[in-house]
């Protein structure tokens, strides 16, 4: 049997990836109000919710994409390429999580944002 899983992995990677981001609107701007990101996730909570499951499965085959192309290298640039593989799996899992959780209960979300008072 020839070795094609990872041809499999980066085709399921790619329709997963697109398929993301024809979910996943538009996010508003860095420097948006609280108030108008809340109403971003009021607005899309669906969409940002189905995105974040997209974005778990799309770990799935990105595993084996980095093991085939781990498996390539040699020497230092093995493990380096693992480090770094692994930094984006822990990442995008991190960042999908976060904004499913806030998508979540988008209604209980406050704009009103400020930083902690000193106590004295």
């Amino acid at each position: 049997m020839t070795r094609r899983w990872p041809l499999l992995a980066g085709v399921a990677y790619a329709l997963i990836g697109i398929a993301g981001l024809f979910v996943m609107p538009a996010p508003p701007d860095v420097t948006a109000s609280g108030a108008k990101l809340v109403s971003y996730f009021q607005a899309h909570a669906h969409g940002i919710r189905f995105s974040t499951w997209l974005g778990t499965f799309l770990i799935l085959p990105f595993v084996p994409i980095a093991a085939a192309l781990r498996n390539r290298l040699a020497g230092l640039g093995r493990d380096v390429m693992f480090l770094g593989a692994a930094g984006v799996a822990i990442e995008t899992t991190i960042w999908s999580w976060v904004n499913g959780g806030l998508a979540l209960h988008p209604s209980t979300l406050n704009p009103d944002v400020s930083s902690p008072r000193a106590v004295p």
